[in-house]
């Protein structure tokens, strides 16, 4: 939408600026317009009458005899006043004022239209329907006088201050906003210059009235209003610029109420060494080491690397043959239960279940699956022995071996359901830092 906008300001400044001819360039007019705002020369271009009315102000859309507007022709030409027709074929040399509304104007005193008096290249002839030799109306003004009666003058800011007649800017500060459109407006700076002069030299001594007429009443409050509301912007303005002021100031002091790039105080270099009130020791004059108290940049944790397949696999062979190496010794608390339970088992009468350990027999800290499974598997192999007895005491003591055996290939196996869980999880995580 910004864009949008901006495209169509830009086209309407430069459509303001060039009017109905086409050159020069819009960059080129632009150029002028900015000297001119500099340089103060702008042109006030009002239609006068003989007692020194300014009775119409001249503004870009103005229409000139020739049929173009103001912003159409040399408004540029403020040293020579020269203000020439720019439109192509159009051989006017000088603007000249028409009164009219939209797009009627006045007619000739023949009863023919003002179009009927000039020729195709833009410069006035004798009527072409008639044998009126120019054009001459008796069209009357607000002022009194008749067309004829009134011309159109071109001067400078200087020439109407000396001559003691209202030099404003544009309506807001515009001017200062927009100063390559201020040469181009001519006579017009607010919503009350396109009052007939009568109507503003009532508003100017305040001896209107009633007298005025609405559209002269409407155009004077927004007058008012709008300067009202430019000039609360412009202290709103102010108040904000000295508050952004206040807080680049404050950002500027460094430690110790100094601002940046200036040397510190003499009463600075001397509390540099002592300690603080809060307790904590300053840097040494020396220039020692760094200060327990002072901020360290944490260093940035390492990013989990993700393990590729072939590592993986090598990783869980590696702990398969660990876990086989493990079993295949006992551990500390199976060496001491082992041999209290393979003399359980060998005292044992045939076919009667293997007993629990008493109270002089140290258990065995398993649980749940694992416990209840050592436990199925004794018994199985108690059983297994009752049934199917070898010869001697060697039988038994197997039996009680692989008992032992299936216990500890549970836990093994228990043991590496917990690692690859753990591997599982370490490579999400590691999925979830790549991404």
């Amino acid at each position: 939408m910004n864009v949008a906008a901006a495209g169509i300001d830009a086209y309407y400044e430069a459509n303001l600026l060039t009017g109905q001819a086409s050159a020069p360039h819009v960059d080129e007019l632009t150029k002028r317009a900015l000297k001119i705002h500099a340089d103060g020369s702008r042109l006030y271009v009002h239609w006068r009458n003989a007692s020194g009315t300014d009775c119409q102000a001249v503004g870009p859309a103005t229409r000139c005899f020739c049929g173009h507007s103001y912003s159409s022709h040399a408004w540029y030409e403020t040293g020579s006043k020269r203000v020439r027709c720019r439109v192509d074929g159009c051989r006017c040399e000088c603007f000249s004022y028409l009164p009219g509304r939209g797009s009627k104007h006045i007619i000739c005193a023949c009863k023919h239209d003002h179009e009927e008096h000039r020729g195709k290249d833009g410069k006035r002839t004798g009527c072409r329907r008639c044998a009126c030799s120019c054009f001459h109306s008796d069209w009357r003004c607000g002022c009194g006088a008749t067309y004829d009666e009134h011309r159109t003058v071109f001067e400078t800011k200087r020439e109407r201050a000396a001559a003691g007649r209202p030099t404003e800017d544009n309506l807001g500060g515009w001017a200062a906003e927009k100063p390559h459109l201020e040469a181009v407006c001519g006579g017009v700076t607010n919503m009350s210059s396109l009052l007939s002069g009568v109507e503003r030299e009532a508003l100017a001594d305040g001896s209107g009235g009633a007298a005025l007429s609405s559209t002269a009443q409407v155009f004077a409050s927004y007058d008012k209003r709008a300067e009202g509301h430019v000039g609360r912007l412009k202290k709103l303005s102010a108040a904000h610029a000295a508050i952004d002021q206040t807080r680049r100031g404050g950002a500027s002091s460094a430690a110790g109420g100094r601002r940046l790039n200036e040397e510190p105080s003499a009463a600075a270099a001397a509390t540099r060494g002592k300690p603080s009130h809060r307790g904590a020791p300053a840097a040494s004059a020396g220039g020692g080491g760094p200060s327990p108290y002072s901020l360290q940049a944490t260093p940035p944790r390492p990013s989990p690397t993700k393990p590729k397949p072939a590592e993986r696999r090598e990783l869980v062979a590696a702990a398969a043959e660990a876990r086989a190496a493990a079993a295949a010794q006992p551990s500390g608390d199976d060496a001491k239960v082992l041999p209290a339970r393979l003399g359980e088992l060998a005292a044992a009468p045939r076919g009667a279940p293997p007993a629990r350990a008493g109270a002089g027999t140290a258990p065995r800290r398993n649980s749940g699956s694992s416990a209840g499974g050592a436990r199925a598997a004794a018994a199985g192999a108690a059983r297994g022995g009752a049934a199917n007895k070898p010869k001697g005491s060697g039988g038994t003591a197997r039996r009680a071996g692989a008992a032992v055996a299936a216990v500890r290939r549970e836990k093994a196996a228990e043991a590496a359901e917990r690692r690859l869980a753990a591997a599982g999880a370490a490579e999400l995580e590691c999925s979830e830092c790549s991404s």
